[in-house]
């Protein structure tokens, strides 16, 4: 084992660099790593006596001030991507594209028992759900979206476009309600019996039409989720020499190479490989039910 010091007299570890900065690369490859076969712990703010001493990413800097700051690790544990102070767990300035989600909780009847998941609710468009209760008396009443919310007079008009009244229904009663149309953050729900006093619940979708909305790249100049878009690498009909679909009620099988999966959908479902990128996909797992065979040596993988 050898100790190296630099700048100080008391190396802490085989490296301890005081005040300064340690540089790696290499004229003769294009790229430099860090690798451990066991886990590898970064740390920050070592004496826990500094409560700004965050993790930080960044690329394109070259001395120990300038660059492009790409993700912060707060001393709370907080991340953010393209922000430098994030508030929650997560914080993300910009947009995000996933494959699927969820959240999970403490079931609210055996929460120590139990876990319970909910997925996520998707949408073509930037859809923003709004609704509510409101009393009618004398068979009409005015609902204000901006004031059931707690928010600025003004909000609603600004954030949103195409706001439409989906719904509204009396509750507990069979009087009939129509609602008008929406202006300003507001709308009129009259009953057809003028004399009806009673609730009515009401469900309003509009989609966003903030500036960031029309200003991010996944959309159009309207503030339009782009549904539709190009693979960088087309994979379209890689699967055509390589396997054939064969059914096996017992089998679960894994491909060991990387495939296009777009041809077998509606014939499993993978957990592992759906929405995935199957030139960057080294293993893919097939659910029960389902058995591939190669067609090159009719061997099962």
């Amino acid at each position: 084992m050898i100790g190296l010091e630099l700048r100080t007299a008391s190396p802490d570890g085989n490296l301890h660099i005081y005040s300064g900065e340690l540089v790696l690369g290499c004229e003769s490859v294009s790229s430099g790593f860090i690798s451990s076969d066991e886990s590898l712990y970064f740390n920050s703010d070592r004496n826990a006596n500094d409560t700004n001493a965050d993790f930080i990413f960044g690329t394109d800097r070259t001395a120990s001030t300038g660059g492009t700051e790409l993700v912060r690790f707060k001393d709370n544990g907080n991340v953010g991507i393209g922000t430098t102070s994030p508030g929650v767990k997560l914080a993300v300035n910009g947009s995000v594209s996933k494959t699927g989600g969820s959240f999970l909780i403490d079931h609210p009847l055996f929460p120590t028992e139990k876990l319970l998941r909910y997925g996520f609710v998707e949408a073509p468009r930037y859809d923003l759900v709004h609704r509510g209760t409101i009393t009618l008396v004398n068979g009409k009443a005015t609902v204000d979206i901006d004031k059931e919310y707690g928010m600025t007079t003004g909000t609603f008009d600004a954030l949103t476009q195409d706001a439409k009244v989906m719904s509204v229904q009396a509750v507990d009663s069979f009087v009939r309600v129509k609602a008008g149309i929406i202006s300003n953050g507001q709308f009129v729900i009259e009953a057809e019996d003028l004399s009806f006093v009673g609730d009515v619940n009401w469900f309003v979708l509009a989609e966003r039409a903030d500036q960031y909305a029309k200003w991010e790249n996944i959309t159009d100049e309207n503030g339009h989720i782009i549904n539709e878009v190009e693979k960088e690498i087309p994979t379209k009909g890689l699967l055509d020499d390589k396997i054939e679909y064969v059914k096996d009620e017992s089998d679960v099988v894994e491909i060991i190479e990387p495939i296009d999966t777009s041809n077998l959908k509606g014939y499993y479902r993978s957990r592992e490989a759906y929405g995935q990128n199957p030139l960057t996909r080294k293993i893919i797992k097939v659910l029960e039910g389902t058995k591939l065979r190669t067609k090159k040596n009719n061997r099962s993988l």
